[in-house]
């Protein structure tokens, strides 16, 4: 299963509309996909805005700042695990607590990010995440 298709399967498990081709796209002498191009962009940009806040809320993160780091995520093609960037958008956490919350917070939401990248990187033009 390629990424589309695993991507189609997450994002709609109930399925899709079936969709006369004349509606969603336009064929000009056989090979140029216009409309179908248009609403999959916005498909999937909506798709990622949506995934993302939902990431930001259920990890408290900084919005502006996570957007940010997204954004540079997706213009390198990988999330940095270290320097500061990642800790501009954490929620504010004692890096000195003994049980150690602060690492695994890092470490969860590096993962996420990781996951949402891997998941979107190629499929559309990422700059306006």
């Amino acid at each position: 299963m390629n990424k589309i298709e695993q991507m189609i399967a997450e994002l709609c498990p109930d399925g899709v509309v079936f969709k006369i081709l004349g509606e969603v796209m336009t064929i000009f002498r056989g090979v140029r996909l216009v409309k179908i191009n248009y609403h999959w962009q916005n498909f999937v940009s909506e798709k990622q805005k949506e995934e993302l806040s939902r990431i930001i809320a259920n990890e408290n993160l900084n919005r502006e700042e996570t957007e940010k780091f997204v954004k540079n995520a997706f213009r390198d093609g990988f999330i940095p695990e270290t320097g500061t960037a990642i800790t501009k958008l954490l929620p504010p956490l004692n890096p000195f607590l003994p049980d150690n919350q602060y690492a695994a917070k890092k470490m969860t939401v590096i993962e996420k990010l990781k996951l949402f990248l891997d998941r979107f990187l190629g499929i559309i033009n990422n700059a306006n995440v």
